[in-house]
């Protein structure tokens, strides 16, 4: 758990990999972090099931992600830049 990983291009800087976090997540979720050269944080949250549940942008959510029973998606929740919520459902058959 909690693996790092970091890659680095030349003239453009380092960026970290956290992967397998766990900690301040619901039991059974787990998530991945990433650290740009400039220092923005990105996390994804994965669900129990491994699909991706949440995005982040340091701690403000921009994306949640809600599915069916059967695992296809149902909602996906974006954060857009004036504050209000779009969300996108797909039809089912």
């Amino acid at each position: 758990m909690n693996r790092v990983m970091t890659k680095t291009v030349p003239g453009i800087g380092t960026t970290t990999f956290l992967m397998d976090v766990t900690a301040g997540l619901s039991t059974g979720y787990y998530g991945e972090t990433t650290t740009d050269p400039k220092g923005n944080v990105t996390a994804k949250v994965y669900d129990k099931t491994g699909r991706l549940y949440q995005v982040k942008d340091g701690s403000t959510v921009q994306s949640t992600y809600v599915y069916y029973a059967d695992g296809s998606q149902n909602t996906v929740t974006m954060r857009t830049a004036l504050r209000k919520s779009t969300s996108i459902s797909r039809t089912r058959r």
